[in-house]
């Protein structure tokens, strides 16, 4: 089975912080990684040059995918913003051309709530 076609839009600096060797080499065992050399972001022409033949492109924040770039790309299946909003994503060209689109939530809210949580079921138990 042919291993799907990944751009990581991440410069090299960036990338290290956020991914590490680990989780590249992770990544790169599941598919044919494509990745940023530089430590300048990916837009405009130079991302849609970088994304050609990928079906998915996993962004940093300064990626924006407008309409443009769902029209040059028609392999693209999945545009993964590694953000919690999805503000420079054009949504509705998405979804004309077939793209899931996924961003990242707000994870310290739900750690936020559990230790809360834990925090008021332990102070509960002590005055029962």
């Amino acid at each position: 089975m042919r291993k799907p076609r990944v751009l990581l839009t991440f410069g090299a600096t960036a990338r290290r912080n956020y991914y590490g060797a680990t989780a590249l080499a992770e990544l790169q065992g599941i598919a044919d990684v494509r990745l940023n050399e530089s430590d300048a972001p990916l837009v405009g022409q130079a991302l849609v040059d970088a994304a050609r033949g990928c079906a998915v492109i996993i962004s940093d924040r300064q990626a924006a995918a407008p309409a443009t770039l769902f029209a040059a790309l028609p392999g693209l299946a999945v545009f993964q913003r590694c953000a919690v909003d999805a503000r420079n994503i054009d949504l509705a060209a998405a979804s004309a051309h077939g793209v899931l689109v996924t961003h990242a939530s707000a994870g310290f809210g739900n750690a936020v709530a559990g230790v809360g949580a834990g925090h008021d079921d332990r102070a509960g138990a002590r005055h029962r």
